[in-house]
């Protein structure tokens, strides 16, 4: 994802529900007792969860002042 192999949030929701076995390179994390581990999510939660991250754009919390300070309100 951040060398831009996936073309898109759908195609990254794919690899991670298609986590494959003992493979080089696969994170330990993704293997809870040496199983893959799959997302398991339906294709309404994958629409859903496409639909917030793309919400998640913008440019302004470099520049407008209401984000400059976490503990403001």
């Amino acid at each position: 994802m951040h060398t831009g192999s996936f073309a898109s949030l759908s195609a990254v929701l794919a690899h991670y529900n298609e986590i494959p076995g003992a493979r080089p390179g696969v994170d330990e994390r993704l293997l809870p007792a040496g199983r893959p581990q799959r997302l398991l999510i339906s294709p309404d939660e994958e629409a859903a969860l496409i639909a917030f991250l793309k919400t998640l754009t913008g440019r302004a919390i470099f520049t407008d002042e209401r984000w400059s300070d976490p503990f403001t309100r």
